[in-house]
């Protein structure tokens, strides 16, 4: 599909407009899991008077698994991105990395807490 097809038609511009918000809806719910996992595993961790040492390894790769699957999730919007912007407009635009980096630190940061106490 090219640029000038999409901006002659109106339809072809509401159908990639709407592929590019479905897409940034799908990384947020990537996020939103992500982060899900990685707060029981920090609530696992801090379980009162019950967290043996296999309690926090489990909390520790839970921590980690959630900045994995925010890692992915953040691979793939970009891959999806790239092919629509490859194939179309120009305008999809990439989430700030920074999101995905702030939230793999916070990540490391729980696992080092988690073993740390």
């Amino acid at each position: 599909m090219a640029g000038p097809e999409m901006r002659d038609d109106p339809q072809l511009r509401l159908a990639y407009d709407r592929t590019l918000l479905a897409n940034e809806r799908t990384y947020a719910a990537w996020l939103r899991t992500g982060l899900a996992v990685a707060a029981f595993g920090f609530a696992l961790g801090h379980v009162p008077d019950r967290a043996t040492a296999a309690m926090r390894a489990i909390a520790a790769a839970l921590v980690l698994a959630g900045a994995a699957v925010i890692v992915y999730g953040g691979f793939r919007y970009r891959q999806v991105a790239r092919d629509m912007r490859a194939e179309g407009s120009p305008s999809a635009a990439a989430p700030s990395p920074v999101i995905a980096a702030f939230t793999i630190v916070i990540a490391l940061l729980i696992v080092i807490l988690l073993i740390v106490l």
